[in-house]
């Protein structure tokens, strides 16, 4: 009596919630039927008979199976999971709050295996658990992460320091950098630049298919300072430190798989650092690496195995820097054959880093420089939409930085030195490509011995005894 006079008063909906909050004041939670699978008839009215419920606590979500009146446990789920339509990648997403680790997944598979990871009671993605799922789900509008969108730069989690503080980090980074670094300053200033520059690239690539967001590859034998220069200068200045950092914007070490790479390359937008990369990590992601380097190329499906996912195609939306001890010359020479040189040279600007060891007295206080970036960006928006590549793009936000907020001589003259570093590492690197790219003599001579070695098991002594091989098999050489 007491329901069916709510829905006469209020309505069906308002009905539900009202009892739903009565439940949960009783009892300490509410249900609802997501799913009948079998109904009967009794005295003229429907009843459910096996169904799927959720049971809906404060901090969790229980995924129940009633069928007449047994009842048995399905899954247990976080309390918010929500599908949230990604207004940059118009895409959707199944999200959910596990403890301080944010799930994100366009696949119902990768969901629910997330969630078991976190220690949730999840088997398997069944049709019950699926319309649970979906059935307790918020709908909502928004960002799935952080990064640039056309409203400017968005922390849909609370994690990043969008405060103003104007180029005060990049002041301090060029005071430090130009007392320890010696020989190889404007290669630091550089990355600075470049790192600036790539906190707007993904909605410039958005915008412009073909802009070239060149990967800045930094070679150094060691102790140049380059680790230094990461956790020091270009992760503070993204409000992040060595005590909070984050594995989707700084790796020091390897990348372990291409499912690792094809997650951090494709949703969050901020700019990844990769450090201390080896040479056959980097061989083996340079099908990644490749699309992440311009315009939105896919560098991955992800196809749901239910049919219960939203169809992902992986974009490469961030900018990336590399700190390696590999040549890119070697680099370019071991994945020859999996694109020409020329495609692999023109994506990427090499910054060889001159033999120096660093050692420092002091360490700065580098504030984030995302809140004055944010603030050029949405003043000079269409500006910026005009930048052809990286080095364009990051000289554009730099002069702008300066008219906004150099009000010195001094400060003036550091933002051009920025500039004047960006714009010469760029023309060094293209010194570095043409010369790095092999003569057709080159690549026929490279071709004969590792013809030679697959074809008869050559060993590479010298020129002649593949010459030799060749001569011999005509037959096979061709």
């Amino acid at each position: 009596g007491v329901i069916e006079f709510l829905r006469s008063v209020v309505g069906e909906e308002e009905a539900r919630m009202r009892i739903r909050e009565l439940d949960r004041l009783i009892r300490g939670y509410y249900e609802d039927v997501v799913d009948c699978r079998s109904w009967v008839e009794e005295r003229g009215r429907r009843r459910c008979v096996d169904a799927v419920v959720v049971r809906v606590y404060d901090d969790r979500v229980e995924v129940l199976r009633r069928v007449g009146k047994r009842t048995y446990s399905v899954a247990e789920l976080p309390p918010d999971i929500t599908i949230l339509y990604d207004k940059f990648f118009k895409t959707r997403f199944f999200t959910a709050k596990a403890g301080d680790e944010v799930i994100i997944a366009t696949d119902i598979d990768d969901f629910t295996g997330q969630l078991r990871n976190s220690l949730y009671k999840v088997e398997k993605a069944s049709k019950d658990l699926i319309s649970a799922i979906k059935a307790a789900a918020r709908r909502v509008e928004g960002y799935v992460t952080p990064g640039i969108t056309d409203e400017g730069i968005v922390d849909p989690y609370g994690e990043l320091d969008l405060n103003d503080y104007g180029i005060s980090g990049l002041i301090e980074a060029y005071r430090w950098v130009r007392e320890f670094y010696g020989p190889n300053v404007d290669r630091a200033l550089a990355n600075v630049g470049f790192l600036v520059g790539k906190l707007v690239s993904p909605i410039v690539r958005w915008r412009n298919r073909v802009f070239l967001d060149h990967i800045i590859w930094n070679v150094g034998e060691g102790d140049e300072g380059k680790t230094a220069l990461s956790t020091i200068i270009l992760l503070p200045l993204l409000s992040f430190t060595s005590e909070k950092d984050d594995s989707s914007v700084y790796i020091a070490g390897v990348v372990s798989s291409e499912a690792q790479f094809r997650n951090l390359v494709s949703l969050n937008r901020l700019p990844l650092i990769l450090d201390e990369q080896t040479e056959d990590k980097l061989v083996a992601n340079a099908p990644l690496i490749l699309p992440a380097a311009v315009g939105m190329g896919t560098i991955g499906l992800h196809a749901s195995r239910h049919g219960q996912g939203f169809e992902a195609k992986f974009k490469g939306m961030k900018g990336i820097i590399i700190f390696t001890n590999v040549p890119f010359e070697r680099f370019i020479t071991r994945v020859a054959k999996k694109a020409s040189e020329r495609a692999y040279a023109r994506r990427v600007i090499s910054i060889i880093w001159a033999p120096h060891k660093l050692t420092f007295t002091w360490v700065p206080d580098i504030k984030p420089i995302l809140g004055a970036v944010n603030n050029v960006f949405l003043k000079y928006r269409d500006e910026f939409m005009k930048a052809r590549n990286i080095v364009e793009l990051a000289v554009m936000i730099l002069r702008r930085l300066g008219d906004e907020y150099a009000k010195t001589p001094e400060e003036k003259k550091i933002i051009e030195e920025y500039v004047n570093a960006v714009e010469g590492v760029a023309r060094e690197a293209e010194e570095v490509r043409k010369s790095s790219i092999p003569s057709d003599g080159e690549k026929l001579v490279r071709w004969a011995y590792e013809f030679a070695r697959e074809a008869f098991g050559v060993q590479e002594r010298n020129l002649n005894d593949v010459l030799d091989a060749l001569f011999k098999n005509p037959s096979r050489s061709g």
